[in-house]
């Protein structure tokens, strides 16, 4: 183990400490970096836009972010590549992203919805995304609502007194929302079956030099998906340390899904999705945006 620590190859990783951005916490505590050869040290930062300048300014070597803003970057002349999976949504799993209204509210279904003002955590992400396209769905048009940009702990006192209608409301806000609230349907479902939330991201310049090493981690961020989806009571652990929140919100916060191969369609599903709706100023194919020999060619 000592002669492995010291020939280890240093990659400086930024991420965000929340579930669909925790391979990099998850596979430092289950030492799958560590004995890959990789000292992984990680910079916890605010958001994707916060990462992306970090990386372009050379203080990371690689990142995690929203394919959606890894996009946008690409189509303003940063020269970004996605070359490993990150965090996954999957209609598979149980529902976690509502949007939701008063349990006392005349609001029954979203085609009711025309006209009100719905409040999401942060604009033009993948709350107000999968909402607009629930609302084109059910025949609203998504120019009629107000939207609202509010705390996800702010969001069920909100729609108890009316001061809003509907909210995208996450946790940790969620499980004690429920007592209050009620779901009208899952937004990141409208966006597609299966896609990424996140992927692991890098430089042309970084990924050619270091196309051997970016491989080497590919393969153990793909083992950390795999350790993540069989150890979930020390996943919980592990977010509890680093994101702060109270461990039985965590634990009720059900377990994440992260890929473990680079599937060219449910890359490409949220940037389309977010063109689509009129968040974003343009779209990249994946044959693009995926750095060539990373992509999951079956």
């Amino acid at each position: 183990m000592p002669a492995r620590a010291a020939s280890a190859a240093t990659v400086r990783v930024g991420s965000v400490p929340v579930q669909s951005y925790m391979q990099p916490y998850y596979g430092n505590a289950a030492h799958i970096f560590q004995n890959a050869g990789i000292d992984l040290q990680i910079t916890s930062l605010a958001n994707s836009s916060a990462i992306v300048a970090a990386l372009v300014g050379g203080s990371l070597d690689v990142g995690i972010g929203s394919p959606t803003g890894i996009a946008q970057a690409r189509l303003r002349g940063v020269p970004l590549k996605i070359f490993g999976p990150g965090g996954m949504f999957s209609a598979d799993m149980p529902s976690l992203s509502p949007l939701m209204v008063a349990n006392d509210s005349p609001i029954k279904k979203v085609g009711d919805l025309t006209g009100k003002t719905i409040a999401t955590d942060l604009l033009k992400s993948v709350p107000q995304i999968g909402t607009i396209l629930m609302l084109e769905k059910s025949g609203v048009d998504p120019a009629s609502i107000h939207w609202l940009e509010l705390p996800f702990p702010s969001m069920p006192a909100a729609l108890v007194r009316g001061a809003i209608d509907a909210a995208t409301i996450g946790e940790p806000a969620l499980s004690a929302a429920r007592a209050t609230c009620r779901g009208l349907g899952d937004y990141t479902a409208a966006i597609a079956p299966h896609y990424f939330i996140s992927a692991w991201f890098a430089t042309d310049s970084w990924l050619a030099t270091n196309l051997d090493l970016a491989h080497t981690l590919v393969h153990a961020i793909e083992a950390t998906s795999v350790w993540a989806s069989q150890h979930f009571a020390e996943s919980v652990d592990v977010l509890a340390q680093y994101s702060k929140l109270p461990h039985d919100v965590i634990a009720h916060m059900g377990q994440s899904t992260f890929g473990t191969k680079l599937e060219p369609p449910q890359v490409e599903a949220l940037v389309d999705a977010a063109f689509k709706t009129g968040m974003t100023t343009g779209t990249v194919p994946a044959n693009e945006l995926i750095a060539t020999g990373f992509a999951d060619s079956n």
